[in-house]
């Protein structure tokens, strides 16, 4: 729920505080001043977005590898990576629109 409320926040409003809090910290002119807002805007749909994908994967497939003797990373790398491929790309892509049509322009 909070991630949510972030996300519809609308972004003008949080324009000047960004620019005082970068300012402070001294990260005006640099790579940081970018990355920051546009992780923490993109952030909340890039969690919607995989939870829903991955609320959507059968649990007895965690069970089958443990079945089989996989450790929780051999199960992590083995089946989800691969099955979570599609809905990471789609997060990207979806995240890369929003963020090509963003109000912030650095």
């Amino acid at each position: 729920m909070i991630v949510l409320a972030i996300s519809m926040f609308p972004p003008i409003a949080t324009v000047s505080p960004l620019y005082l809090m970068i300012r402070s910290l001294g990260w005006r002119d640099t790579y940081l001043a970018p990355i920051f807002p546009y992780a923490t805007f993109s952030l909340p749909l890039a969690i919607w977005i995989l939870t829903i994908f991955f609320r959507e994967l059968p649990d007895e497939l965690t069970e089958a590898a443990k079945f089989d003797g996989c450790t929780p990373f051999q199960i992590f790398r083995r089946i989800f990576f691969p099955l979570a491929a599609p809905g990471v790309f789609t997060a990207v892509i979806l995240i890369f629109i929003l963020e090509k049509f963003s109000i912030f322009k650095f």
